[in-house]
C-alpha cells in the first residue's frame, strides 16, 4: 500500500468532488435519495453511493492487541505472510527503488470473527438532535423548501431512528471479501524523472528514516 504525500490529493478525486459540487450547485436535494441521485448523475463512471446507518465495531476486536509505532511519516507499506506462518511488516519512507525496506514480525494476529458486536449510538447525544430536527420540519414546510412528499420522507426517516432499531451493518467482514491476487499487469518499475526529482528534494528536507516498532498496549482492569 502506498500513499500520497501530505498536501497532495489524488486528480481523480479532486475531478469527481468538483463534478458533485457543480451538480448540487443547480440541483436541489432536499432528502438523501434525492443527493445519491445526484451524485450519481453527476459523473461518469457512476460512483457507488450508499448511506452507512450502522457499522461493526471493528476497534473492539483488536483492544488488547500489540499495536505498531512509527508509522506516522512512512508512505510505502507491505504486509506478507511468511515462510514462517508469521507475518512480515515492512515500510519505506517514500517508493524509491534505492530504499530498502525495515521489517518486523507482527505477532498475535488475531482470527477474524464471524460476526462482531455493532456500534452503538449515544442516544443521550443524538436524541436532542433527533428533536430538534422534527421540530424543524414543519417549519421548511410552511417556508415552501421542503415538499409534501419530502417532509414525510424526513418524518419517517427521523421516527426510524428515534425507534433505535438494530441495523446489521451493510459493509462486509473482511472474512468474506475475496483473496487478495497478485496484479498479472505489468507495472512501471521506473518514476517519472520530475516525481523522482521531487521526491529526492523532499527527502533531503526531512532527512529522517522511520522506525517501525511494537509495542503492546496496557489494559486497564
Amino acid at each position: 500500500m502506498s500513499f500520497l504525500m501530505v498536501g497532495h490529493t489524488h486528480e481523480d478525486i479532486d475531478q469527481m468532488f468538483s463534478r458533485i459540487s457543480s451538480k448540487l450547485n443547480r440541483t436541489n436535494a432536499q432528502t438523501l435519495p434525492k443527493l445519491h441521485q445526484a451524485i450519481q448523475e453527476s459523473f461518469q463512471p457512476i460512483p457507488a453511493v450508499e448511506h452507512l446507518q450502522s457499522l461493526w465495531h471493528f476497534k473492539g476486536q483488536y483492544q488488547g492487541l500489540p499495536k505498531l509505532t512509527g508509522i506516522k511519516c512512512p508512505h510505502v507499506f507491505k504486509f506478507k505472510l511468511g515462510p514462517d506462518d508469521l507475518v512480515h511488516a515492512s515500510i519505506k519512507d517514500w517508493p524509491l527503488s534505492e530504499e530498502a525496506y525495515r521489517t518486523i514480525i507482527v505477532p498475535h494476529i488475531p482470527d477474524f470473527p464471524n460476526i462482531l458486536d455493532v456500534i452503538e449510538p449515544r442516544r443521550e447525544k443524538v436524541l436532542p438532535i433527533l428533536r430538534s430536527l422534527q421540530q424543524d420540519i414543519p417549519k421548511y414546510k410552511s417556508a415552501g423548501r421542503l415538499g409534501q412528499d419530502d417532509a414525510l420522507w424526513w418524518t419517517t426517516y427521523l421516527e426510524d431512528i428515534e425507534l433505535n432499531e438494530r441495523r446489521v451493518p451493510s459493509i462486509p467482514l473482511p472474512i468474506i471479501l475475496p483473496k487478495f491476487r497478485e496484479d498479472a499487469r505489468p507495472r512501471p518499475s521506473i518514476l517519472d524523472s520530475s516525481l523522482r526529482d521531487a521526491l529526492n528534494q523532499q527527502i533531503l528536507k526531512l532527512q529522517h528514516v522511520s522506525v517501525l516498532t511494537l509495542s503492546r498496549q496496557r489494559i486497564s482492569l
